[in-house]
Order: C-alpha cells, then sequence, then structure tokens
C-alpha cells in the first residue's frame, strides 16, 4: 500500500511496522513489536502510521496501536486522545480514522478500507 500523507510543519508522522526487524525460525516469522500480554510478537497489523503534535507520542501510540490490533485499536487511540490513524492489517485491509482518510491520499486502486467513528 502507497501513501502520501498531508503533515503540517508542526506534526510528527511515525509508523510502527513489523517487517523491518524480523527474522524466521522454522518456517515461522518473528517481528521485533512485542505484545507484552503474550510476551510474544504482535499479530494482526502489518503496520500503524500516527500523525500527532509530538514525536514521541506517536512513536509510543503507534506502537500501542500496532499491539492493539485490528480489533482493539480504536478505544487504545481513544484513551491517548490520537485522532490521525492508519493500521494495515495482515490481510492488506485499511482501518483509519475519518481525519486521517482526509489528509491521506491513496496511491493503489480500490483498497478495502474500513473508517472508524471520529475520535
Amino acid at each position: 500500500m502507497l501513501a502520501i500523507v498531508e503533515v503540517s510543519g508542526d506534526e510528527s508522522v511515525f509508523t510502527a511496522g513489523g517487517r523491518e526487524r524480523s527474522f524466521i525460525y522454522e518456517g515461522k516469522s518473528y517481528h521485533d513489536i512485542i505484545d507484552p500480554r503474550t510476551g510474544y510478537p504482535a499479530l494482526g497489523a502489518r503496520a500503524v502510521t500516527v500523525l500527532h503534535g509530538n514525536g514521541v507520542t506517536a512513536d509510543a501510540a503507534a506502537h500501542a496501536l500496532f499491539i492493539a490490533g485490528p480489533e482493539g485499536w480504536v478505544p487504545v487511540a481513544r484513551d491517548m486522545g490520537i485522532h490521525y490513524v492508519l493500521l494495515v492489517d495482515d490481510a492488506g485491509t485499511l482501518h483509519m480514522t475519518p481525519a486521517m482518510a482526509r489528509r491521506l491520499k491513496l496511491l493503489d486502486k480500490e483498497p478495502d478500507i474500513r473508517l472508524s467513528e471520529p475520535l
């Protein structure tokens, strides 16, 4: 999935993904974003991108939302006060907030998109 995100001068963009630091062991891929509930790599997400006025917050939120996955990211984003989220799940479906959808230009044709309620 390729996209362009509109960013103002006082915003940070952070993407957490499970592909950059990974390895295959006995035919199974492992990455470095660990779900503290299981002690194993988080499941369900390929990548999460967050826009926020604070870079540290964007980093922390992207990792927390990656761990929460496609089923649990909305309440976590709401609790953290994050309004701009794009999560790509393992199937390639795009999950995003309406605010992020307005700031995103998708370069792929006809992706599967699921919008959350406004946060």
